[in-house]
């Protein structure tokens, strides 16, 4: 499971394919291509909202609550990542897998809401408003009759993914399998029960939340997607710099692919890392620190998730001085009683 979180993390490039109108001819073969030759799956939707809080401590109340923001709101994007393991080197301390990345743009055709928080948030981190409802492939939300993996329909895509039985991954998975299920499957269910038994139906492979993951069974200080993803990337780095086992990970593809109009290397390279006098003199805002985002428009701390893990790292190194020192000072007193 831990591999799962670190798997996306090793490389300094990867391969991305865009698929929307322009090119779909040329890349839907290679998504089922990528599908059928997958270990497992992960997927990540960009939304148009996420409606208003739903932080309910119930899950009925809040099944209800994103039902609702499911049926008003819209997919804009679905990221599909391929991985393959490819073999075990014991010589070498390493674990090799390939992996097809595939970007889809898509167009609801039923009029839904864009909430300007998410658009924000979108934009700043790339999303291109002007291609996705220009290029992106029409849907209608709901399952249709007689699809088939051919069919250039994300209904067609999911159904194709749900019949191969590979093991499906999510960060912060129930948003995105809600989306998934209402947009591309069927209307969500009135009540809760319905729709978690029909998931153990639909995941036949096993569907895993690395958010979750992160928080329940490796007690991570924060679980939104970037710092889990540097933290994964600067872990595995240590790794392999002492030898130990660690992944590598490497694009898939074969070479007359290369240079396709509709691939593009992506850098995943971690930015540089700030120096000790640097981060004494940062002002890290702890909102960001926590949760990923700061919803404050004036706020004028640090909002750096490398600055968040050197700060981690620095406090790290403080804990293990100090534990070393309370160790040192025990030895000494065990001494100090066996020599009286």
């Amino acid at each position: 499971i831990t591999i799962i979180i670190t798997s996306l993390a090793m490389e300094e490039q990867l391969a991305l394919v865009d698929v929307h109108t322009d090119t779909v001819a040329d890349t839907w073969p290679l998504v089922l291509e990528a599908v059928q030759r997958a270990s497992f799956i992960a997927l990540d939707l960009e939304l148009s909202g996420l409606g208003s809080t739903y932080t309910q401590a119930d899950f009925e109340v809040r099944y209800k609550i994103m039902r609702d923001v499911a049926d008003s709101h819209a997919v804009l994007s679905l990221g599909v990542a391929c991985f393959q393991w490819v073999e075990l080197h014991s010589s070498s301390q390493q674990i090799s897998c390939e992996v097809e990345v595939f970007n889809i743009w898509l167009l609801s055709q039923r009029p839904y809401v864009i909430d300007p928080q998410s658009s924000k948030f979108l934009i700043n981190h790339g999303f291109d408003f002007n291609k996705q409802f220009a290029k992106g492939l029409p849907y209608s939300p709901g399952f249709s009759e007689g699809v088939r993996p051919t069919d250039h329909t994300p209904q067609a895509l999911l159904a194709h993914i749900l019949t191969s039985k590979k093991p499906v991954v999510f960060h912060n998975g129930l948003v995105d399998v809600l989306f998934l299920y209402h947009s591309f499957y069927t209307s969500l269910p009135p009540s809760s029960n319905s729709f978690l038994a029909d998931l153990t139906e639909l995941f036949q492979g096993g569907a895993y939340d690395t958010k979750a993951i992160a928080e329940y069974k490796m007690g991570e200080t924060a679980s939104y997607l970037e710092y889990i993803f540097r933290k994964s990337q600067k872990e595995n780095a240590q790794l392999k710099a002492e030898g130990r086992l660690h992944l590598v990970l490497r694009p898939a593809g074969c070479p007359s692919r290369d240079g396709a109009s509709y691939m593009q290397l992506v850098s995943i390279t971690p930015p540089p890392v700030p120096t000790a006098d640097e981060i004494a003199k940062i002002q890290l805002c702890q909102t960001f620190a926590s949760y990923g985002f700061c919803n404050n428009g004036g706020c004028q701390l640090c909002h750096d998730v490398m600055v968040v893990l050197a700060q981690e790292g620095v406090w790290e190194a403080v804990c293990r001085e100090r534990r070393k020192r309370k160790r040192a000072k025990r030895k000494a007193r065990l001494k100090e009683q066996r020599e009286e």
